[in-house]
């Protein structure tokens, strides 16, 4: 058997999801609960059918994840002391949906005193599993939402098990209270997918998240907003978008203002730490609480345009043009 013919067959595997009425379930009909964080303008594009920039073929981290989960469950099964029970899991997994949000959730816990949601990841070994992932927060609030507004169970916590992918024994529960305010929210963020109706209109979360390098539309995106750049003049400026802008600057030349003095102070103590490492001729200090090195870079090397020059050696059949980008000057007049 080839590997090639081993790697196609698991990359044609399609996952089935199930819902309450017992038929398949269309995720492209609603945000799902892993989704709900995500970039608002990446989860437009993903469920109005924009095709991809590179085709998806990381499958092996949701062939991972299923494997995790399923030893996961087999444990939580096993464990289960008199008068508890573990819903929702395995082959009975369901889809739970509500409105335009849904979650499939990998378990309910159900015991005497509490009913506890379930939800199992598997993380890279070099992730640090004490650390909550603020995409796994929303997405346990979205499945507790649901399990409220959707069956008959009230779970008031959930736990999120954490399971480092190299050593199955490195695991944490992580219990997070339900806070209906976030269902209420990712209830809403979902539902703009779904009535906006120009995927501009929706906020480029991945921007200030830095998550665009890894989203699959990016290129597509960037080409739209190049396609809709401005054409009008300042003249043509209401006193409504005037004062909107006005408030906007205001309020980012306020941030910009505390990023300089937290920069600055940033580097004061950076300049503390390197000090006292070298009155101690200390190259590195590394223990329990951290890890700190002090060392040279060689200088980057560059290329003596003026000598290339001079040499009559003609690179411009060499450069290339990458693609446009936005760039947006602010200068408040009168301001430092």
């Amino acid at each position: 058997m080839h590997l090639a013919r081993l790697l196609e067959t698991a990359a044609s595997r399609k996952t089935v999801f199930v819902g309450q009425d017992g038929e398949t379930f269309d995720r492209s009909e609603t945000v799902g609960a892993s989704e709900v964080n995500a970039c608002l303008r990446r989860t437009w594009y993903a469920k109005h059918g924009q095709t991809p920039d590179k085709p998806d073929q990381r499958w092996g981290y949701f062939a991972r994840g299923h494997a995790v989960e399923e030893w996961v469950v087999s444990l939580l099964t096993d464990a289960l002391e008199p008068g508890e029970e573990l819903l929702y899991a395995g082959a009975d997994q369901t889809t739970l949906r509500d409105g335009r949000i849904s979650a499939t959730p990998d378990g309910l816990l159900v015991t005497p005193d509490a009913e506890i949601a379930i939800e199992i990841k598997s993380l890279d070994p070099r992730s640090n599993l004490d650390q909550i992932k603020d995409s796994h927060v929303w997405q346990v609030h979205t499945q507790m939402g649901l399990f409220h507004s959707q069956t008959d169970h009230r779970p008031t916590r959930a736990h999120l098990i954490y399971v480092n992918a190299s050593d199955y024994q490195d695991m944490r529960v992580h219990v997070i209270d339900f806070d209906p305010g976030m269902y209420d929210a990712a209830k809403r963020r979902a539902e703009s997918v779904y009535t906006t109706a120009n995927a501009l209109h929706m906020d480029a979360e991945g921007v200030w998240t830095d998550d665009c390098r890894y989203c699959p539309f990016a290129v597509s995106c960037g080409q739209a907003v190049a396609d809709a750049m401005p054409t009008s003049s300042e003249d043509d400026v209401d006193d409504e978008t005037k004062d909107e802008i006005h408030l906007l600057v205001e309020a980012r030349y306020g941030i910009d203002s505390e990023i300089k003095e937290l920069t600055a102070e940033k580097k004061r103590v950076e300049e503390q730490i390197k000090t006292a490492l070298r009155d101690a001729d200390l190259r590195a200090l590394k223990d329990d609480y951290c890890s700190v090195t002090y060392s040279l870079i060689d200088g980057r090397k560059t290329l003596d345009m003026d000598l290339v020059e001079e040499a009559g050696i003609d690179l411009s059949p060499y450069f290339k043009t990458g693609k446009p980008s936005e760039r947006l000057t602010i200068r408040v007049h009168g301001a430092d």
